[in-house]
């Protein structure tokens, strides 16, 4: 391999007098004599060079199938740390094709702080620090999406690091830009098609330089500062992968390292090595400084995946895990990506989380606790992520802390179910937002579809009223005594939703025609009114027949089911997440209700055939006959057809199931009518507002405080 600077060569000097022969010779013989002396002093001595930095080696050696040099820079720069607010900054911030969000690796709680903008990249700390010393903003690279932009505009957008709020913007003079880093009052940016790094200076974010040292097919993506005065890049190179060294005074790149991974990405120094991606291999590698080797810590083994984005906090290494995918399909709201945690001190993985991204995770970060937790391992001694029960598995897929491997249903996810089983879409609220086919729902449930992505709702004031509200208000006694009461659920609730604790609005009876509104309608109006007039339209809110909350605590699971009554035909079942987290399942089961479907078919077709030829029998045999067939034979033929259309074992414990899209915020129509389960594997409890909509109006008949109703079979009695 040759290394060595780039630039131009040292000019000769011309040769003032004309040589003879025999002078010209005698010059040949001396620079014969001093180029096999260099040769040999050169190619002899692979000695470290003294002093530090990035030193060159002049005829690396291979180690396995990795050129050797004789050391690797590792210079950290002050970190730039902040202090730590608490329990809740053991978060990480992630950036992808569709969103920015923020993730707790404690509670799997999930906020998404800005989406809509394109792809979100590189991103580093705002100057303005709270009272605290902790920064209350953070800059992120918003840039199109390079599959058919609409246009080329790329730049940095600061977000309040709260409230999502977008504070300014900086154009950028750079092009399909991949990351960014500072240091101090200096950023870096990757500029990949020019192959460029530009120097922007804070506060204004203006640009001081711009360093065109690569070509587009090198594909810089990744920036590591070492100081004032050198970057370390990371080169993608579009197969092996290398690091290069850029000395900013001079503005040339002094050394490179080649041979490190494939299609590499980020490069964050921990402890006395460098930790990076060996992307296309799935891997994790730790660089050894001293020479330039490197191992790999860890391999995914379960298919086809593309690791991006790194942080190391407290020796743990969050990195982002997705599926190989076309470029066209990166920034799909329907494609989520993972987020692995990996010990450096046991190596051995945690666990990986399905966290709802949006497309392809870029970046793993955290601005709120330091300027360069791109680029450093930082230990701001928060809690530590523990081991999920089958978190080390690397077959793992899904969320939380479900045990469900590669191959079991939980190896599908949402996107998968939406393509598979589309919704089918008839009418609309007045708010123009899409509704189900709901005719199509009753009559045949499957071809209606599982599941209808709606719009995200600003669900933080109903956050905030639970939180003042307490555990009182999911109390049965409280709600008898100051809201009203259903009695008549009870048996049906411990069957089906044992566990589970709900909260009445809204209720009818069976048919759906005779609606009650509960006391606490009012008490939540002012939070659950503008989400709802968003979803639906003022108009249409007349046409709630049932609203209610439900609360799933940790390690609580719904049973499988799928909703009875007339109510349930004509209604639409709405979903609105006010609380959720990976790890809380909710999975919907089609062919169990298709192969159930298929046996009432039969055992209806059988009953008929049977009184057809019944005449002159006595009622007893009719009766005798019917049982007979209930027991016998349509248990055969159910079991004959469905033997051709789904496994035997799905009439009893049917594991095809398909898992639907849940976040907070998020709502969705579901198909109600279709067997579903729910299962809660986080460690936070789940809060749905679940409303079930006609499509004409009802009265509302208005209960009193402390009212108990009987919710019987026929009707309801208050």
């Amino acid at each position: 391999m040759a290394v060595g600077a780039r630039g131009p060569p040292t000019r000769r000097r011309r040769q003032q007098q004309s040589m003879s022969t025999p002078q010209l010779a005698g010059l040949v013989a001396i620079i014969t004599l001093c180029a096999v002396y260099l040769y040999f002093v050169t190619h002899s001595s692979l000695a470290i060079q003294k002093g530090s930095g990035f030193h060159r080696a002049q005829h690396p050696r291979r180690l396995g199938s990795v050129e050797r040099v004789q050391s690797v820079p590792v210079q950290p720069p002050d970190a730039g740390t902040f202090p730590v607010g608490g329990n809740e900054d053991a978060k990480v911030l992630l950036a992808s094709h569709g969103r920015l969000l923020w993730y707790n690796y404690i509670t799997g709680h999930t906020q998404v702080l800005h989406e809509g903008n394109g792809v979100y990249y590189g991103t580093f700390p705002g100057v303005k620090l709270d009272a605290a010393g902790r920064p209350t903003s953070l800059w992120v690279v918003s840039r199109p999406h390079n599959w058919h932009p609409s246009t080329t505009l790329e730049q940095l957008l600061e977000i309040d690091m709260h409230t999502g709020k977008r504070l300014a913007s900086v154009k950028l003079n750079s092009r399909f830009t991949h990351d960014v880093a500072r240091l101090g009052n200096k950023v870096y940016v990757c500029s990949t098609m020019r192959g460029a790094v530009l120097q922007l200076q804070l506060p204004d974010l203006q640009e001081v330089a711009d360093l065109e040292l690569f070509t587009s097919k090198e594909h810089i993506n990744s920036v590591a500062p070492q100081g004032d005065n050198s970057l370390l890049v990371v080169l993608h190179n579009l197969g092996k992968s290398e690091v290069a060294r850029v000395d900013l005074e001079s503005g040339r790149v002094t050394h490179r390292v080649r041979g490190l991974g494939t299609k590499s990405h980020a490069l964050v120094a921990w402890r006395k090595w460098l930790l990076m991606l060996d992307s296309d291999n799935g891997g994790l590698i730790r660089v050894n400084p001293a020479d330039g080797s490197y191992e790999t810590l860890y391999t995914v083994s379960d298919g086809d995946k593309f690791l991006k984005g790194l942080a190391i906090i407290d020796d743990t290494a969050f990195f982002g895990v997705s599926l190989h995918s076309s470029r066209e399909t990166r920034g799909s709201s329907a494609v989520d990506s993972q987020l692995a945690a990996f010990c450096l001190q046991t190596h051995s993985l945690l666990w990986r989380r399905q966290v709802p991204t949006w497309g392809l995770l870029n970046v793993v970060a955290a601005p709120h606790l330091a300027v360069a937790s791109t680029y450093m391992a930082l230990t701001p001694k928060l809690p530590r992520p523990q081991r999920d029960p089958a978190g080390g598995d690397p077959e793992l897929v899904g969320a939380g802390s479900s045990t469900r491997r590669a191959g079991d249903r939980g190896a599908r996810t949402a996107a998968m179910t939406l393509k598979k089983f589309p919704a089918v879409v008839k009418g609309s609220w007045e708010s123009g937002q899409p509704r189900m086919d709901v005719r199509l729902k009753h009559h045949k449930p499957l071809k209606a579809g599982i599941q209808l992505p709606l719009l995200r709702l600003n669900i933080k004031a109903m956050q905030a009223a639970f939180r003042a509200d307490g555990d009182v208000v999911w109390r049965p006694e409280e709600q008898k005594r100051t809201n009203a009461w259903m009695e008549g659920r009870g048996s049906n609730m411990a069957k089906v939703k044992p566990g589970v604790d709900s909260l009445f609005l809204i209720f009818s009876d069976q048919e759906g025609t005779r609606v009650f509104q509960f006391p606490w309608y009012e008490r939540y109006a002012p939070q659950i009114e503008p989400m709802l007039e968003q979803l639906l339209g003022k108009k249409d809110l007349r046409n709630i027949i049932r609203m209610q909350f439900a609360r799933m605590q940790p390690g609580i699971h719904i049973r499988t089911h799928r909703d009875h009554g007339k109510w349930a035909m004509h209604a639409h079942r709405l979903h609105v997440p006010i609380t959720a987290a990976p790890g809380v399942d909710f999975m919907v089961c089609p062919h169990k209700h298709a192969v159930r479907t298929q046996l009432g078919a039969v055992v209806s077709h059988s009953r008929r055939h049977i009184k057809r030829h019944a005449d002159g029998a006595p009622r007893g045999q009719i009766q005798q006959n019917l049982k007979v067939a209930n027991t016998s034979m349509i248990w055969h033929r159910a079991l004959k057809r469905a033997r051709a259309g789904s496994d035997v074992q799905s009439l009893h414990d049917d594991p095809d199931c398909w898992p639907i899209l849940l976040e907070e915020g998020y709502t969705f129509e579901v198909n109600n009518n279709l067997p579903h389960q729910v299962d809660n594997y986080s460690n936070i409890s789940r809060i749905h507002l679940i409303v079930d909509v006609a499509e004409d109006a009802h009265e509302r008949t208005m209960l009193k405080p402390g009212t108990v109703c009987d919710y019987a079979p026929h009707g309801v009695r208050c």
